[in-house]
């Protein structure tokens, strides 16, 4: 008898986890000063309005003074940031959240480099989303 009931109360919990669809993830973006510096890799200095595309959601101008929280991301996906340069793509890359430790994860400017990456919200101090 009770091996039945286990049965059942596993197979409820599985169909009501399918009905909450997918788990969600965010991602917060860290701002960068309005006057960068100069100094970059080769190729990668932009002197004009630098901007961001995550999947296919709408091209988002990069903030300057707060951090900016990027909600609604599915966990289970692939997941593309694409970042443009006065409207023009300059740097693109890919991830998934199983790639991390976390599902919070901070989007920054490399300050050296000038280089787009992406950690787990707790290593990023500079990403202040609540």
């Amino acid at each position: 008898m009770r091996s039945r009931w286990g049965l059942i109360v596993s197979s409820l919990v599985l169909a009501f986890s399918g009905l909450a669809g997918p788990r969600e993830g965010s991602l917060c973006v860290a701002p960068i000063p309005e006057k960068p510096d100069p100094r970059s890799a080769p190729g990668l200095n932009c002197a004009g309005r630098i901007s961001f595309r995550i999947d296919s959601r709408p091209i988002t101008a990069w903030p300057t003074k707060e951090s900016m929280k990027v909600d609604g991301l599915d966990q289970n996906a692939s997941h593309r940031v694409l970042v443009y340069c006065d409207d023009k793509p300059q740097q693109s890359s890919r991830f998934r959240y199983s790639e991390f430790k976390s599902q919070k994860l901070c989007l920054f400017f490399n300050d050296l480099y000038k280089t787009v990456q992406l950690w787990d919200d707790q290593e990023c101090p500079w990403c202040k989303c609540k």
